[in-house]
């Protein structure tokens, strides 16, 4: 019986050394979830009955101590921000407290983190390189493009005023030929003319001979018919004779007609041949300036396209750039929306004279200006260390991103609206319109 209520109040004592070590393990582990910061402070009955840590050593805690509240989330001592965490353990308000640091936490300290931000600069920067030198190279294929096109309406111009004049050319000979097949008939019509005379002298000089002989019949009577019968029988062969010379040179004439003509038709062929060429090399070289007028736009607005992703990676280079500052990775120079590569291109490039008619473009400017003004604004406050807590940091950042956003989309559609224009122009030029 005795050994039994021996054992009952050991067992009651090993209870008890049981629920005071859970005690002190769940103490011990609310102070650890506190430990994780710098330090912890307790507090009882505004008494400071313990510190740890860096705060050990703080001077005049126990006057300060009157600003620790229990829902409180930071504390200001000697000029040193601190954020608080605290917990009620056996009646004591323990409070833990934490140096607050750059808003951007230890991030710049962690060498992979470095490598990893080095790295995607150099991948942006070596992509950013690429751009600008595709960028160049399709700014000096669209001069060439340009250059193309001028060749090939001065070759127009020049196939142009070629078919006009084989055309007169061509006309001259359609009417040379004319007078050649003309000439070729009236020599024609001599030679029927001659022969006719020819036939008229033959018959005169028979008739003169039959003349002769009546008046020889008539003997003193017919003698002076005779004579004039004589004189008609000399003419008719004075005519015989002039019309055989005339007939030569007639059938000389006749000959070099039918060559003037035969020459003049065939040079005729020849032009209308010639016509013929010209006109399909008129066809072929108003075709080749039509494709280098369309290439031309095609280029055009592939260089926009370019220039547009160039745009966008210029300012995810700006915006790594800002966040490299942000970490303590580099330095960022503050600039004005006017003074960057869009900027520029924007007020004083080719922005505004081949983009200022679309709506994206009169949209862009506030956004630029906007993502710029906050990035500098952040710039300012990281540079004079006004920024105490992450809040700002991501008020700022979002306000930038939300604007680059817009950047981004007014962009876009900036390249769409003026790829659209092109297109129809291009579509116009295949039309021949």
């Amino acid at each position: 019986m005795f050994g039994n209520k021996q054992l009952q109040l050991q067992i009651s004592q090993k209870d008890s050394e049981i629920a005071e070590l859970k005690k002190e393990v769940n103490l011990y582990q609310s102070l650890l979830n506190l430990c994780l910061h710098e330090g912890f402070v307790g507090i009882k009955n505004n008494k400071v009955v313990f510190k740890s840590g860096n705060l050990a050593s703080l001077n005049n805690l126990e006057e300060q101590s009157v600003h620790f509240k229990e829902n409180a989330e930071s504390v200001n001592l000697q000029g040193v921000s601190y954020s608080l965490k605290s917990q009620n353990i056996d009646g004591v308000q323990y409070f833990s407290l934490a140096k607050k640091t750059s808003c951007v936490g230890e991030y710049h300290k962690n060498d992979l983190f470095k490598t990893f931000c080095a790295s995607l600069k150099e991948g942006l920067e070596n992509a950013q390189e690429s751009m600008q030198y595709f960028h160049q190279e399709t700014g000096l294929l669209l001069n060439a493009a340009k250059n193309g096109e001028e060749h090939s309406n001065e070759g127009l111009i020049t196939v142009n005023k070629t078919g006009q004049d084989i055309e007169s050319l061509y006309e001259k000979m359609q009417n040379a030929t004319s007078l050649a097949d003309s000439l070729n008939q009236r020599s024609n019509e001599i030679t029927q003319v001659i022969s006719l005379i020819d036939d008229i002298a033959e018959q005169t000089n028979l008739l003169a001979l039959n003349a002769a002989i009546e008046a020889a019949r008539a003997g003193e009577h017919g003698r002076g018919f005779a004579v004039v019968a004589d004189e008609v029988r000399k003419l008719a062969e004075k005519t015989q004779k002039a019309t055989k010379e005339i007939a030569v040179v007639v059938k000389s004439m006749q000959q070099e007609a039918n060559d003037i003509q035969t020459n003049t038709h065939d040079i005729n062929s020849i032009v209308g041949s010639i016509k013929g060429d010209v006109e399909e090399l008129k066809s072929t070289v108003k075709n080749n300036m039509i494709v280098a007028q369309a290439a031309k736009y095609t280029i055009y607005n592939i260089n926009n396209r370019v220039f547009c992703g160039l745009a966008k990676l210029d300012h995810v280079v700006f915006k790594n750039n800002l966040y490299g500052m942000v970490f303590g990775l580099n330095s960022f120079d503050i600039t004005s929306h006017k003074n960057c590569r869009l900027g520029k291109w924007y007020y004083e490039g080719a922005g505004k004279e081949n983009f200022s008619n679309t709506s994206g473009y009169r949209a862009l400017e506030s956004h630029h200006a906007s993502v710029h003004a906050e990035a500098n604004d952040l710039v300012k406050a990281v540079q004079e260390d006004h920024i105490t807590d992450s809040k700002y940091l991501e008020h700022k950042v979002h306000l930038m991103e939300d604007s680059a956003k817009h950047v981004k989309e007014n962009i876009d559609k900036m390249f769409y609206e003026k790829q659209d224009e092109l297109n129809k122009i291009i579509e116009k030029i295949q039309k021949g319109e």
